[in-house]
Formats: C-alpha cells, sequence, structure tokens
C-alpha cells in the first residue's frame, strides 16, 4: 500500500496525464471510478491496474476486497482524488484498468456468433456506453464500431456502459468490413422507412447509423432488410441508444432473451 499525498508523484502525474486526449490514446489502460464500477471489474475478472482510494474509506474497502493484491492500492488526500477524478463531484475510488484487445480485422473475430451489433460513427459517448449496456442486456455480445467513432474506453463511456465494458467482445471496422462479414449474415439496417415486424431466424447483424446521418448508402444499398420503429406522435426521430435499445428488444421477439 502507498500513501501519496503530493501532485507531484509519478502515480498522480499519469493519471492526469490518461486525462488528456494524447495521454489517453498512447496509453494502455483507462480510468473508471466508483465502488460499483470496480465490483463490476473484479467480477468479469479485467486487469484492475491500479487503485486510487480515500483513505475514510479502508475498512469498507479492505471488506469489499481481501483478494486485490496490496501493491495496486493507493490512498489519496481529497484533494488529490478531486484532481485525478473525472467527474465534477469525485469519487471515493478511481482505478486503472487494462484496455481490452480491441480486434481490428475480420480474422481477428472471436467466433462467429448469431448476433452482432454495428454503430457506424457514433460520435456520443454517453450514447455509446449506453448502447453496450443495452447490448449485453439482449444478449449481443460482439460490439463493432467505425474508427471514425467515440473510443470504447473513453471515460463517458465507461460510465454509462456500467460494467459492460469489461465482459464485451469489442471491434473497430470499416464500412467494407462489414460488408464483407455481412456475406455471412443477414444485414438488417435501420432507416426511416422499412419494416417494423421482423422473426430473422439466421445469424444477422444490427447496423446503427451516426446520430446525425445515419447509417451510409453503401450499407443500406446491401441490407437484406430494413428495419423501422412505428411512432405514434409527431417525433421524427428517438435518440440513438433509444433507437438501438428498442430494435433489439424487436428483433429478440418483444423479449430480453
Amino acid at each position: 500500500m502507498n500513501y501519496i499525498t503530493s501532485s507531484d508523484n509519478n502515480k498522480i502525474k499519469s493519471l492526469i496525464r490518461l486525462k488528456t486526449a494524447h495521454g489517453f490514446k498512447k496509453s494502455d489502460c483507462f480510468i473508471a471510478e466508483g465502488f460499483t464500477m470496480l465490483d463490476e471489474a473484479i467480477k468479469s475478472d479485467a486487469d484492475v491496474m491500479e487503485v486510487f482510494l480515500l483513505e475514510k474509506y479502508k475498512d469498507d474497502f479492505f471488506n469489499r476486497y481481501d483478494l486485490l493484491e496490496k501493491s495496486k492500492i493507493n490512498f489519496l488526500t481529497e484533494d488529490l482524488m478531486k484532481k485525478v477524478s473525472n467527474t465534477v463531484s469525485s469519487r471515493e475510488v478511481v482505478f486503472t484498468v487494462k484496455k481490452n484487445l480491441v480486434k481490428t480485422a475480420l480474422d481477428e473475430f472471436y467466433s462467429y456468433p448469431d448476433r452482432l451489433l454495428f454503430v457506424e460513427d457514433i460520435s456520443d459517448p454517453g450514447n455509446l456506453g449506453t448502447i453496450m449496456r443495452t447490448a449485453e442486456a439482449f444478449g449481443f455480445n460482439d460490439i463493432i464500431i467505425t474508427n471514425n467513432s467515440a473510443s470504447f474506453f473513453n471515460d463517458k463511456v465507461v460510465r454509462a456502459s456500467m460494467g459492460a465494458i469489461f465482459r464485451l467482445n469489442l471491434y473497430n471496422m470499416s464500412v467494407e468490413d462489414i460488408i464483407e462479414l455481412a456475406k455471412d449474415y443477414k444485414l438488417i439496417a435501420t432507416c426511416p422507412r422499412g419494416e417494423s415486424e421482423f422473426n430473422v431466424d439466421e445469424r444477422f447483424i444490427l447496423a446503427l447509423g451516426n446520430e446525425a446521418r445515419g447509417l451510409s448508402e453503401s450499407l443500406l444499398d446491401n441490407a437484406d432488410y430494413r428495419l423501422t420503429i412505428p411512432m405514434r406522435g409527431k417525433t421524427e426521430s428517438l435518440n440513438l441508444s433509444v433507437a438501438a435499445g428498442i430494435s433489439m428488444y424487436i428483433l429478440n421477439g418483444g423479449k430480453f432473451c
């Protein structure tokens, strides 16, 4: 265990660098916060690298996490916790986790699961994290995004995923890769004009588009089906994460599993 009281400490400097775009991109780990997220990380066997904790939570911490290596635990002052936390009201615990290995090519697939979720150029980190959380609930355990999307390991994505990030298979691929992959799947594209009832008993890819632009024409042209969410009111569109959840529900036959 270490007691850190100065912002000149190298571990504190590393955490602060992780909050910058450059430092985050170069690092092999990401920041997560709070006991709930730490619970999820440990239950999921995520590679927790360092833990930073307010000393007043010491007893509670050791009652909950007696298996963590003592060398990974660092106690901070309240002022230092405010410096390293990404939230406005600083958390009781901040920790770093080794980044999941994000696959970037078709031949790196873990397997060929029955269902895949693909999101093209998603820009809002909160949307991505929420979609990941919802996808896990519906059994979509393989998530593909394009390189122009928000990072899987953005702190807002991590928070919104509520632990799902520790358990999902993650991929960065191009639209061309998805079209190639769709030769082995049925490609279901979400769009404003399509069908709202489905009974797909083959392997499929559910494709969602950018918040503002939707799916690219090349994906729509290669789609086997087009999925539209029926709406009674005058609202023209839904938030992307809401639309994703409803689409997954429809494709699950109106069931969670």
